[in-house]
């Protein structure tokens, strides 16, 4: 039976417990049925925010402008914080390392969704045949099989 993950409404980080998703709203976004009052809601999306500063910060995603650029390959960014995460790529640094078996990530929300792989967690269920997925990647592929689409072709004889 698969079991979902716990998605934290503040941050988006994922808990595979509900235990945990509580300890971590507690400890970071302040005690449990406290509302946090978010005045600042953005014009396109409505997502609301605490701070003016966060909103004027996420303001920039619609706008389409990226104004961080990658020396190594020119992939741009509309925050600087995604710059950087992205320039682990380039450089090898993998400083999130999963406690279950050690492998490495340059990126946390990878090994967040790694995480899964451990817990067991299938979230993501096809809707033809009811077959689950750690990963809505794995859900992509495994749905050409019902759809018959090849989009790989060998670039020896073409076939597909």
């Amino acid at each position: 039976m698969a079991r979902k993950l716990h998605s934290c409404p503040e941050c988006n980080e994922c808990f595979a417990q509900k235990k945990s998703l509580a300890s971590h709203m507690t400890r970071l976004h302040g005690p449990p049925d406290t509302p946090i009052p978010r005045p600042h809601v953005c014009e396109v999306c409505s997502k609301a925010f605490t701070l003016l500063t966060n909103l004027k910060k996420h303001s920039i995603i619609h706008t389409g402008i990226k104004p961080y650029q990658c020396v190594e390959c020119g992939k741009a960014f509309s925050h600087l914080v995604n710059l950087k995460s992205h320039g682990r790529i380039h450089n090898g640094e993998k400083p999130y390392i999963c406690q279950t078996c050690d492998r490495k990530f340059a990126v946390k929300s990878n090994l967040t969704k790694h995480l899964a792989v451990h817990s067991g967690i299938k979230a993501y269920t096809c809707q033809e045949c009811g077959r689950q997925f750690s990963f809505s990647a794995n859900l992509r592929s495994h749905m050409r099989i019902h759809s018959g689409e090849k989009p790989y072709e060998c670039v020896d004889c073409g076939h597909r």
